[in-house]
């Protein structure tokens, strides 16, 4: 029998009125303290997703659209909980209904390997 997969990948869209409450803002410390915590144990990493225009835009016009996490955790059922019990999911920083959480299995190779090719 194969092993478990305990690597999740999840997509958290920003709520349609997120922006406009300023959510992300009021909770940012509670959030910044727990993800950091979690990063520091190996349970979780990730970061804000951006809209493609933000690519090319200054620094202050970039347009946060969401969030992608990878959990660490012994279910995809207990990684779900990780992120319930964030304050951007209580507060409804994320779009609850669009919230995508899926089985991950990184691709590593040994360092002298090379994976892309120039295009």
């Amino acid at each position: 029998m194969s092993a478990p997969i305990t690597k999740f990948a999840v997509y958290l869209p920003d709520a349609a009125d997120a922006h406009e409450r300023k959510l992300r803002l009021l909770v940012l410390d509670e959030h910044y303290k727990r993800a950091n915590a979690l990063i520091r144990d190996g349970t979780y990493e990730g970061g804000v997703m951006l809209s493609p225009e933000s690519a090319t835009a200054p620094e202050a016009e970039r347009k946060l659209v969401g969030t992608i996490i990878f959990v660490e955790a012994p279910t995809l059922e207990a990684a779900r909980k990780i992120i319930e019990e964030d304050v951007y999911w209580t507060v409804g920083v994320w779009d609850k209904e669009k919230m995508t959480i899926l089985p991950f299995l990184p691709v590593t190779a040994p360092p002298e390997t090379k994976i892309i090719s120039a295009l």
